[in-house]
This record gives C-alpha cells, sequence and structure tokens, in this order.
C-alpha cells in the first residue's frame, strides 16, 4: 500500500527521517539515545522503510556493544589491536534489535508490525529467558586462568571453611 502511495506522489520520502538520525549520530555519542530516536521514528512518524534506515545507520545504533565487545577483546587479549569477529558484530546487531524490540511497546508498537524491518529470530521474540540467559552468560564468562591464578596466590590465607570448599 504504502510504495502505491509513494508511486502515485501521495507520500513523501524519508529523507527527513535519515537527515535527523544523522544529525543525531553526529551530536551523540550514546547508541541508546540512537535506538530510542529510531524507536521513536518508527512509532510516531509513519516512516515508509524502516529497513532502510537501519540498514543506513546499522553500525551506529549498536555502537556501544561493539565498543564494549572491542574493550573486552582487548583486556582478555592483552593486545591493543584486536578485531572484532563476525560472531561479536552479528551479537552486537542483534542485541541492538533486542533493545529496540523491547522499547516499542512503551509506544503501543511491537517490532513484527514493521514488516519491512529486521525481526528477531522466533526463538528470541519476547522471551524473558533469553534475556535472562544473555545477561547470566555476559556474568559469568570470566577467565578461568586468572581466577586460578587469583585463587592461588589467596590460598595462604584461607581458613579452614573455604580450604574444605
Amino acid at each position: 500500500f504504502k510504495a502505491a502511495a509513494r508511486a502515485c506522489g501521495l507520500l513523501q520520502d524519508d529523507n527527513k527521517w535519515d537527515r535527523c538520525v544523522a544529525k543525531a549520530v553526529e551530536i551523540t555519542t550514546l547508541a541508546s539515545r540512537l535506538r530510542d530516536l529510531f524507536g521513536a521514528i518508527l512509532a510516531f512518524c509513519n516512516i515508509l522503510s524502516s529497513r532502510h534506515l537501519w540498514d543506513t545507520y546499522h553500525n551506529d545504533i549498536p555502537a556501544e556493544f561493539l565498543e564494549n565487545r572491542h574493550r573486552q577483546l582487548q583486556l582478555e587479549s592483552g593486545q591493543q589491536h584486536v578485531e572484532l569477529l563476525e560472531e561479536d558484530i552479528a551479537a552486537a546487531h542483534l542485541r541492538a534489535l533486542e533493545g529496540l524490540s523491547s522499547l516499542l511497546p512503551q509506544y503501543g508498537r511491537s517490532l513484527a508490525k514493521f514488516t519491512d524491518m529486521l525481526q528477531l529470530p522466533l526463538q528470541e521474540q519476547g522471551t524473558r529467558q533469553h534475556t535472562y540467559d544473555r545477561l547470566l552468560k555476559e556474568k559469568t564468562r570470566y577467565n578461568r586462568v586468572q581466577l586460578g591464578n587469583n585463587v592461588r596466590r589467596a590460598e595462604p590465607d584461607f581458613n579452614k571453611a573455604q580450604r574444605r570448599a
């Protein structure tokens, strides 16, 4: 329907929304603010192609997830110059999409209503278990070698109960 209306000149294009997000990218360092803006545009602005706008800013919207993973890899490797793997980038994009999906209901919308937009994989749509599992995995991603070394250094100070455990 939108494509036909646009072809007849009845609808405007999405250039103003593109300029809006481009300006936001220039002035903010918080990717979460970009997701908030993107969600508001989806919810209230009758955008013609949400997928095009998402694809245009697909690296800006999950930026903090990419930066955090990059820092984590630097710490784990002890190297300043590390490359993100494709799976790291895909995970960051998925987290950004999850953030957008969880934002839209406060506006009375759902990601599923935007049919041209990327959708969450079916097993991840609206499941609290997925979010819990992801958070648990993040919080338990320890450097086991470093932890073992810490335990061995602290072992002389353990009390009897700690030594039995």
